[in-house]
């Protein structure tokens, strides 16, 4: 629904290419994402909604939803372990939206009340949720520790049975050891640490595997709901053994959130997420490896969230103030937008051929 109050509604004469690498009122997005990220770290709730709202007033919804991705997976995962299954939720709340065919473009979201109330909601609820350690990337030498010699000090299995139930035929051999050490710590060992560099291994000797031209793939999974394209990557190994091993615990709420971690990694996936999204695998690492708290709420402040989300409207009126709106007789000379009329020339299209 669009909101009633006409100042906030945006008429603005840019299109989505005009916002390529700058928000609406023109800074870098790179900046934006920045700022966005260090205001819910420091727990300011009105800043960081009003630098998301600088993202959905240009259109980055791919932008947001992965900055709110990595925030969650980076800095709270465990501290606050239910709110992945929040996340997945809106997720699949704004995808509706997106795909009720209403919206010409998605530019034409940020006029929609729905749209902003969710990502205040949502960001507010990150921002003043509990926090704990941030993840950082383990190293993995790509010099070194793809040579057999040097692989040796890393391997800690006391045999190679960890991997068979979750190794398939088509499955690239040079995969086994790795996932046969992985299944072994998230398994037996516990070891958190040892068992992300396993996941790096297998980051890194894709990209190795690829430079060469060298084969390196798995065999098609069901749990695997990509496109066609990218089913047979090597990090669904690692997936396959988290799905088994979480599947053994007989747990349903960690199995529901290792349904939304994958639900979510696997969401508009291509090779190149994997990097960007490898803290969603360390938190499935930790959520079958450590003690999990099921009882911290989701939403640990809920007078700050509700004060935000019935103030939203007031971020968006100073936003507003630096658009480009159209001529006052850009309607009676014709010019309108172009991508605006060859949307609309193809809704008659489908009108006549109706």
């Amino acid at each position: 629904m669009l909101s009633t109050n006409s100042i906030t509604l945006f008429d603005d004469v840019r299109t989505y290419a005009d916002f390529k690498g700058v928000s609406f009122t023109g800074y870098k997005k790179t900046d934006v994402i920045f700022q966005l990220i260090e205001n819910m770290k420091r727990g300011k709730v009105e800043d960081s909604c009003h630098w998301c709202a600088e993202l959905i007033a240009a259109g980055h919804y791919e932008d947001l939803w992965e900055t709110i991705f990595l925030y969650f997976s980076k800095n709270i995962h465990l501290g606050n372990p239910k709110m992945i299954l929040y996340l997945e939720m809106r997720y699949e709340y704004f995808k509706n939206i997106l795909n009720s065919g209403k919206f010409l473009t998605e530019l034409h979201l940020r006029n929609n009340e729905s749209i902003r109330k969710l990502f205040a909601e949502a960001i507010s609820i990150l921002t003043v949720s509990s926090k704990t350690h941030s993840y950082e990337p383990v190293k993995v030498n790509r010099d070194d520790d793809f040579l057999f010699d040097n692989m040796s000090n890393k391997l800690k299995a006391n045999n190679t049975s960890y991997a068979y139930p979750i190794m398939k035929t088509d499955d690239s051999k040079e995969l086994h050891i790795a996932a046969n050490e992985f299944s072994y710590h998230v398994s037996t060992s516990k070891d958190t640490m040892l068992a992300c560099y396993w996941i790096e291994w297998v980051l890194e000797f894709d990209v190795v595997c690829r430079k060469k031209k060298l084969p390196c793939v798995t065999e098609h999974r069901k749990f695997v709901k990509v496109d066609c394209k990218y089913r047979n990557d090597p990090i669904w190994i690692i997936w396959a053994s988290l799905l088994y091993y979480t599947e053994k615990m007989d747990n349903p709420a960690i199995g529901k959130i290792m349904d939304a971690l994958l639900s979510i990694f696997s969401s508009r996936y291509n090779t190149n997420v994997c990097k960007k999204r490898r803290f969603l695998l360390y938190f499935a690492v930790d959520i079958i490896t450590k003690p999990v708290n099921m009882n911290i709420e989701v939403i640990s402040d809920k007078a700050v969230v509700r004060n935000v989300m019935d103030r939203i409207d007031t971020i968006y009126k100073e936003i507003i103030k630096t658009q480009i709106v159209p001529k006052p007789n850009y309607l009676i000379d014709g010019a309108l937008p172009s991508n605006f009329n060859t949307s609309v020339a193809k809704l008659d299209i489908l009108n006549n051929n109706s």
